[in-house]
């Protein structure tokens, strides 16, 4: 009896070593995936460009229907890289917790600093901290480069470009606001808020297990 015990226990501990090499390559991964994205976004940004430096130099009918049309197009790809850097922090802030519990289960924290996973302050939240480093620098290059598209759109129309375009004009605006304030939101309450519930649900699951156990 003791010794299929202690082979089941030897499966476990096996099992849950795996469990954290494969969270470690997962974590690792996640900030290749958001420059892997970079490869998508730039094409995009380069044809707005393309479309800006087009229309300036055709009618103004041309600029009316192109231009808006690839400002859209821009803002839009450049909403979801921001979005989508978010969904990745989440899911590596998933990652680091679980590797956390794990690394607690295996009695390995005894030799790494503390890095228990702590709730975000509203400080950290409003600047997009719940991304590690690598990923918010590009999320917030992708909300840097909406405002440019915005006003890089005001400029192309010239200075009469109100009276030119003013529903073109309003409506870039009214999306870029939009957009951004869709990725504050994202980065700033509803990640953190699942975030901080993941961090109170592991932390009770993991009680509830050592209890538990014999």
């Amino acid at each position: 009896m003791d010794e299929n015990r202690k082979t089941e226990s030897a499966g476990q501990e096996q099992a849950i070593r795996d469990l954290h090499h494969i969270m470690l390559e997962a974590m690792r991964s996640r900030e290749g995936e958001i420059l892997r994205f970079l490869g998508f976004l730039l094409p995009a940004l380069a044809a707005f460009l393309a479309f800006g430096w087009f229309t300036s130099k055709k009618s103004a009918v041309s600029a009316d229907l192109l231009l808006p049309a690839s400002a859209i197009l821009a803002i839009v790809i450049l909403a979801f890289g921001a979005w989508y850097g978010l969904a990745l922090s989440y899911n590596y802030r998933y990652l680091v917790i679980v590797c956390y519990w794990l690394q607690k289960k295996l009695d390995l924290l005894r030799y790494l600093p503390d890095w228990k996973p702590k709730k975000l302050s509203r400080k950290k939240c409003l600047t997009l901290e719940l991304a590690p480093e690598m990923v918010r620098a590009h999320v917030w290059l992708f909300v840097t480069l909406i405002a440019v598209v915005v006003v890089g759109y005001w400029f192309l129309t010239g200075p009469n470009g109100i009276d030119r375009n003013c529903i073109g004009a309003a409506l870039i605006t009214a999306l870029g606001a939009l957009s951004l304030g869709l990725v504050f939101w994202a980065g700033a309450v509803f990640y953190p808020n699942k975030f901080h519930k993941l961090i109170k649900d592991a932390e009770a699951n993991y009680q509830k297990v050592s209890d538990s156990a014999p």
